[in-house]
């Protein structure tokens, strides 16, 4: 009869830890925000703008004076906690705010206060046009072939 009190006892403490822990996590949360107030978050202090896209796409343009960290990377946390500060909000994109949520989860759940994009580069270019992007020269695209 202990055994089974003492059993049932560990099972129920076993889903209580269980089930806060995820709960912990479920409580991690970063702001998702539209085009133009990311445009405002980013011009502001303190802030580190990311792209999560691969080097390809980053080298076929990119939002100005933002660093390129690939969430596909096995090696994505790592490079991230090297170069970025708890300290600072870490403003994310990718081409869609697909991957940017996937990383802004990521960064969040490691500590990080986060702000994604919604819609990606794609939404920030069709809002504000391709003059608004790092885009390679033509001169510099040609020499890379």
């Amino acid at each position: 009869m202990n055994r089974k009190i003492i059993l049932t006892l560990a099972v129920i403490i076993a889903f209580i830890v269980i089930h806060s822990v995820f709960a912990q996590r479920k409580n991690v949360k970063y702001e998702n925000v539209n085009v133009k107030e990311f445009a405002k978050i980013i011009k502001s202090t303190g802030v580190q703008l990311v792209d999560v896209r691969t080097m390809e796409e980053y080298a076929e343009g990119h939002l100005q004076d933002a660093t390129q960290i690939d969430v596909k990377g096995d090696d994505f946390l790592k490079i991230a906690k090297a170069r970025l500060h708890k300290n600072k909000t870490i403003a994310v994109y990718c081409r869609s705010g697909k991957r940017s949520a996937h990383a802004a989860t990521l960064l969040t759940e490691a500590g990080y206060k986060v702000v994604n994009m919604e819609g990606g580069f794609m939404a920030w270019t069709e809002t504000f046009g391709v003059q608004a992007v790092d885009m390679p020269s033509a001169q510099s695209h040609q020499q890379g072939k």
